[in-house]
């Protein structure tokens, strides 16, 4: 035991040093996208004229996104020009009662660098609809019908042109410059404006579109986890044997590190090994093992999705798989909580007894036995170890959730020209996240023998400790469960 945790010991700190070593100064000048790197951020600004409207609509596609473009950003033009005539049918105008049909004036599309050198991709169309000449207040609705089918920043503004804008209910002037510029303090909740309510009326000024230069580039001071995240995809186009080595060390502390971020099933871990209490080790490392198997099969099969080109948005799984992997959390849950709820209410007892007897018979007979016998009955929290399936459960809910990181980590190795070598970095990724979950259990289980013994040293809190440990652990993973299953439904 003690030679497992000097080992695990001097792994830690190799780790926390490959960690320094990566996350080093200078890392904040490494670009990210700053609304993560599955987003597909749009932004359309409406110039109304009496009789026709400009729209000006720009994409922005993150770095997972821009890579399900493959081979097409060989073609920027006629790249651009797919995406601005899908555009014009996503776009809905209507002008009083009438409907109106957008047509294409421009399109354009450019490539930038993102996160670990990966291509982001921007696009800028400019549509125009005609329709009949207004001649008093008329109501026009803009809406944006694709914005809802990807997560993102989607904004939207109105200006008028030879009219008055009487009503609107988006502003005047873009708060994003275009998307060419995020306000840091709305990262976290962006816009999501997905249609322009106006009222107008014929006479005013002339006006014109906002003339800010959009870049494909628009990315965000990064570190920490994203910084080392830039480090290890930056080694990975080294193709000697040294640097190889280096590289899916920093993997694993790369993995280490990002587990370490909130949620990725520390909690559950924990309270997993809490109930396990002695079989703690061999628990940590069957749990540790499926997690790296099930992450580095998630990421393997989202890799092959996005590389090959497929429709499917992999933002559009990733809250069906969290629902998914809080589904497994809450089957454990309840399955361990059976198993304490039998332990708590199973009263068990022990006793033993011997007889003998001998007879002899002469002329008469005579024969004797005797026997005794004692059983004492206590009450007793029979614990209840779950199966492999609990452990599968618990492992395949820890990895199932592909992590945006290992994906970039892959995707670099691909552009590289190395995808065997990104598969494996991904396995050394999954090592890592699997070394912290363990750790984290390990130590949580180690503190609840702690307090078992202290109750068993006072006797009378033994029981009440020991029924307290398990009901706690399994209501524990339950409201994890729950709670991922209740989040990742809201965002569907």
């Amino acid at each position: 035991m003690n030679g497992w945790r000097r080992l695990l010991g001097r792994l830690g700190a190799v780790f926390g040093a490959t960690v320094v070593l990566l996350v080093g100064p200078g890392i904040g000048s490494a670009g990210a996208h700053p609304l993560g790197n599955f987003t597909v951020n749009r932004y359309t600004g409406a110039l109304v004229a009496p009789d026709h409207i400009l729209l000006d609509h720009v994409f922005d596609f993150a770095e997972i996104p821009t890579a399900q473009f493959g081979d097409q950003t060989n073609d920027l033009p006629a790249l651009a020009t797919r995406e601005c005539d899908t555009a014009r049918h996503d776009l809905a105008v209507v002008v009083g009662s009438q409907t109106v049909i957008l047509r294409v004036l421009d399109s354009k599309a450019e490539l930038g660098d993102g996160q670990a050198g990966l291509p982001v991709l921007g696009v800028q169309c400019l549509l125009r609809g005609d329709f009949r000449t207004i001649s008093g207040h008329t109501e026009i609705n803009v809406v944006d019908r694709a914005a809802g089918r990807q997560i993102g920043w989607n904004e939207m503004t109105a200006r008028s042109d030879g009219t008055m804008l009487l009503r609107s209910d988006v502003a005047t002037d873009t708060i994003s410059a275009r998307l060419s510029s995020y306000p840091k303090d709305l990262l976290s909740s962006p816009l999501d404006q997905r249609s322009a309510s106006l009222v107008v009326r014929p006479g005013g000024p002339a006006g014109s579109l906002e003339s800010t230069v959009i870049g494909p580039t628009a990315t965000a001071q990064v570190s920490g986890v994203n910084g080392l995240t830039e480090r290890v995809a930056g080694l990975l186009d080294d193709p000697g044997i040294g640097m190889a080595t280096l590289t899916l060390v920093a993997a694993v502390a790369l993995g280490a590190a990002h587990a370490l971020a909130p949620g990725h099933g520390k909690t559950v871990m924990a309270f997993y090994l809490v109930d396990q209490r002695r079989r703690s080790w061999r628990s940590a490392a069957a749990v540790g093992s499926t997690v790296t198997l099930s992450h580095t099969a998630s990421v393997l099969a989202l890799g092959l999705l996005v590389t090959a080109g497929s429709p499917v948005f992999p933002d559009t799984l990733y809250p069906w798989l969290k629902v998914l992997s809080g589904l497994l959390i809450l089957v454990l849950g309840v399955t361990l909580l059976r198993g304490a709820l039998r332990g708590g209410t199973h009263a068990h007892g022990h006793g033993h007894g011997h007889g003998h007897g001998h007879g002899h018979s002469h002329d008469h007979e005579h024969g004797h036995g005797h026997g005794h016998g004692h059983s004492n009955e206590h009450a007793s929290t029979a614990h209840t170890t779950p199966g492999r399936g609990s452990v599968l459960s618990l492992g395949i809910a820890g990895g199932l959730v592909p992590s945006p990181a290992a994906l970039i980590l892959l995707l670099v190795a691909v552009e590289t020209g190395r995808p065997w070598f990104g598969a494996v970095a991904v396995l050394a990724f999954g090592v890592g996240m699997a070394l912290t979950l363990c750790l984290v259990g390990l130590m949580a289980s180690g503190l609840t023998q702690r307090v078992e013994l202290l109750s068993l040293r006072s006797g009378r809190w033994a029981r009440t400790a020991r029924i307290g440990l398990s009901y706690g652990a399994a209501s524990g993973v339950c409201l994890v469960g729950a709670g991922l299953v209740l989040r990742a439904t809201l965002t569907i």
